[in-house]
C-alpha cells in the first residue's frame, strides 16, 4: 500500500504524518490524534455507505443475503426479506433488511437507517471502520443487483456507485 502524507495545521503547531493509502477512517483519525499534543487537532471518524436496488418491471420480493464486516474480523451473515420497487410504481421497502443489520450492531459496529421512502438505506460506522459487504445473493431470483455508494454528511451518494452482482464479480463492496 502506498504511503500518503497528511499535513495538520493546528492552533498549537503543524505536523506532517504518514498514513497508509489503504487506511480506514479510524486509522487516519488515530494518526491525527497521535500528534494532538503538537498540533492541538483532534479527529473523529465515521464511515457511510448507501444501498438501494433498481426498480423491477413487476412486484417482486426475495430474501437478500450477504456477509457484513465492520469492526468484526469474521463474517456476520445478514438475511432479510426485501420488497423490490416497481418501475413507475411503488418504492422498494428495505425495512426488514435494516432491522437485520441493526440486530448485529453490537458485533459489527454498523447501524442502518432508511430514507423517508424506505427504498434507500444508509449504513453507518460511527467508529470509522470500513464497511464491507461480500457474497451478495438472493434466495429465489437472479436479479436485481445491489447498488452501493459512499455517502456524505447529508447521506447523499458520493463517488461512483458499484452494482454488486449475485455470485459474480464484483460481489464485494467496501467503503
Amino acid at each position: 500500500q502506498e504511503t500518503e502524507n497528511i499535513t495538520i495545521y493546528g492552533n498549537v503547531g503543524t505536523v506532517t504524518v504518514d498514513v497508509n493509502g489503504g487506511s480506514t477512517a479510524k486509522e487516519v483519525a488515530a494518526s491525527i490524534n497521535s500528534v494532538q499534543g503538537t498540533t492541538g487537532v483532534y479527529a473523529t471518524a465515521q464511515t457511510r455507505m448507501n444501498i438501494s436496488f433498481p426498480d423491477q418491471a413487476s412486484a417482486t420480493q426475495d430474501t437478500v443475503k450477504f456477509n457484513l464486516y465492520g469492526k468484526n474480523d469474521s463474517a456476520i451473515q445478514i438475511a432479510a426479506n426485501v420488497e423490490f420497487g416497481v418501475t413507475s410504481g411503488r418504492s422498494a421497502n428495505l425495512t426488514s433488511l435494516a432491522g437485520a443489520i441493526n440486530g448485529t450492531t453490537g458485533k459489527t459496529g454498523i447501524t442502518a437507517t432508511l430514507d423517508v421512502t424506505k427504498s434507500k438505506m444508509t449504513l453507518l460506522s460511527n467508529e470509522g471502520y470500513d464497511i464491507v459487504i461480500e457474497d451478495y445473493e438472493l434466495i429465489n431470483l437472479a436479479a436485481p443487483n445491489l447498488v452501493a455508494s459512499g455517502a456524505d454528511r447529508d447521506l447523499a451518494d458520493v463517488g461512483n456507485s458499484i452494482s454488486v452482482t449475485e455470485n459474480l464479480d464484483p460481489n464485494t463492496v467496501q467503503v
